[in-house]
């Protein structure tokens, strides 16, 4: 082993290399009959960070990239962008071991777009797929993702990119669900209820805006609140029995979890993004 400089050392010879280095790149699964070369082109950069110092920074850039996220919730992200870019690297099935990574729910499943003359190589829209929504994505972005093949709604983009965790994620759905039930009910028993349900509409989404929008503006006062605003447009409608004044007309029972539903199915329409506008 020879110094290059005071920061690189180097195999120049594959001879200079100990045996148990030898050893333990061949159990790695190289061939014993490449290692000759392999340790040629071997380049060993001494005095680098330690892994932990490297993740650990690596995690901060990413918490001021999704200020939203939580750190546990960004640790997930980073585990699997390493295990994709390492399943790249194998080259052997990588397309399959690719396509188990992606298929998580914060990242479904979608064809991915490899290029045919860089086999092992990832391209943009697979890491994209990987990690939520930036907060700056446009609902146009938002979707492009859809257009790509993620199996998600509009509703749970929408509520990623505006903080929502996992837990209220699913609520979501839940209550979108049932309020879909009970809107169904009530628009059989009625004769024209398409004017009424535009009037409640207009009702949910003025309270919601209004909600996002004081959110928005104590920011400087409650910043984590501001960062995640759907957690908190969520938490204030639902603990708020009141809110179940705005359906008049008893469309959805007057009932404030059904009007979250309905807010919800809203959303999914492109009609509210969970956050100030």
């Amino acid at each position: 082993m020879s110094d290059r400089s005071d920061t690189v050392q180097f195999f120049e010879q594959p001879s200079q290399a100990s045996d148990e280095i030898k050893k333990k790149i061949i159990s790695l699964g190289l061939p014993k009959s490449q290692l000759g070369d392999f340790l040629k082109r071997l380049i060993i950069k001494a005095q680098q960070p330690a892994q932990a110092h490297i993740d650990a920074v690596i995690i901060r850039q990413m918490a001021a990239i999704w200020r939203s996220h939580s750190f546990p919730e960004l640790e997930d992200v980073y585990q699997r962008l390493l295990e994709t870019a390492s399943a790249a690297q194998a080259g052997h099935d990588q397309i399959g071991a690719i396509q188990r990574l992606i298929n998580h729910p914060l990242s479904p499943t979608f064809e991915l777009g490899w290029l045919d003359e860089e086999p092992q190589a990832l391209t943009m829209v697979m890491i994209q797929s990987l990690t939520p929504p930036l907060d700056g994505e446009s609902d146009q972005q938002l979707l492009e993702r859809m257009a790509r093949g993620e199996s998600t709604s509009m509703l749970e983009l929408k509520l990623r990119r505006a903080g929502a965790t996992e837990a209220t994620i699913q609520q979501a759905h839940a209550l979108r669900a049932q309020s879909d039930v009970v809107r169904q009910l009530s628009s059989a028993s009625r004769s024209d209820p398409a004017e009424e349900f535009e009037q409640l509409a207009d009702r949910v989404l003025v309270h919601a805006r209004a909600l996002a929008t004081r959110i928005s503006l104590n920011g400087v006062a409650n910043p984590l609140a501001a960062a995640r605003p759907a957690e908190m447009i969520t938490a204030e409608i639902l603990s708020d029995p009141s809110v179940g004044q705005l359906d008049r007309a008893g469309l959805l029972d007057s009932d404030t979890v059904n009007l979250y539903g309905y807010l919800c199915h809203l959303s999914d329409k492109c009609l509210f993004p969970w956050r100030s506008a």
